[in-house]
């Protein structure tokens, strides 16, 4: 009788939509240089932090490229999804900061930087068109997620002390729910003489 009722319980269990949640909780503080992270909490969630940078006295050219691919099909109850960065994160860090934090399923998160340094620079990287384009690509290539159950609660904050007195290029996206697609683009030529 006691394995019976312990087999009904586990596949009760199994049928309960959970909490998805990404906490970052004064981490990163006075960081110097690159610092590139990566949170997810869920099913089937793809993140990105890629950095190309050339320097030459003739000629530079500096690329970012990603492909991907995805093909998981899964089955996940709707769970409520929570991201959020507390206390002081990355107070006083300086330099290039890209950070991608998830809360749930089947969400895409991209930062790139590219810099060419040179009498001739050349960045190849993904203009905002571009981006908007890679993120219409991508939709497609998303993988099926059944949910099962009501819809779920979502959140996303910041504290207001995370960041501060911080310097640098700073690329974060923060993303809770299900099917998302945020991306941040920087490139810069820089022409010296």
């Amino acid at each position: 009788m006691r394995i019976m009722q312990l087999l009904w319980l586990s596949s009760c269990l199994g049928a309960v939509a959970h909490a998805e949640q990404a906490v970052i909780d004064n981490s990163g503080q006075s960081d110097h240089g690159v610092l590139a992270l990566n949170q997810a909490a869920g099913n089937a969630n793809q993140q990105g932090n890629l950095q190309a940078v050339a320097v030459s006295t003739t000629a530079s050219h500096a690329n970012v490229f990603l492909p991907q691919q995805q093909s998981a099909n899964t089955t996940a109850a709707m769970a409520d999804a929570h991201a959020s960065i507390t206390g002081a994160a990355f107070s006083g860090s300086q330099g290039l900061m890209a950070i991608n934090q998830t809360a749930g399923n089947a969400n895409q998160s991209l930062n790139t930087f590219s810099l060419a340094v040179s009498p001739q620079p050349h960045v190849t990287t993904l203009p905002s068109a571009a981006a908007d384009s890679l993120l219409a690509d991508t939709a497609g290539s998303s993988p099926t997620v059944t949910t099962t159950g009501s819809s779920g609660h979502v959140q996303t904050d910041i504290s207001a002390a995370a960041f501060q007195g911080s310097r640098g290029l700073v690329q974060l996206n923060q993303i809770a729910g299900s099917h998302n697609q945020a991306v941040n683009v920087v490139a810069v030529q820089w022409a010296n003489p």
